[in-house]
């Protein structure tokens, strides 16, 4: 999967938070942990279905 299809499927709330934590892809946001995820400055905890969801989806994709 190319950057950018990665990237349709997050919201523009998840584009901006990714954008302002210099988190460049879909894989590098689940590097961190969700409980330090959770902890960085501003943090819009309304993403937090988002990032299971992506998370979810993303290990879907991978494993078939």
């Amino acid at each position: 999967m190319t950057r950018n299809t990665q990237l349709l499927m997050c919201s523009e709330d998840m584009h901006r938070f990714m954008e302002a934590h210099q988190i460049n892809s879909i894989p590098e946001l689940f590097e961190l942990s969700l409980s330090n995820m959770v902890l960085m400055p501003d943090f819009p905890f309304r993403l937090l279905i988002e990032w299971i969801s992506l998370r979810d989806k993303f290990n879907l994709l991978f494993e078939n």
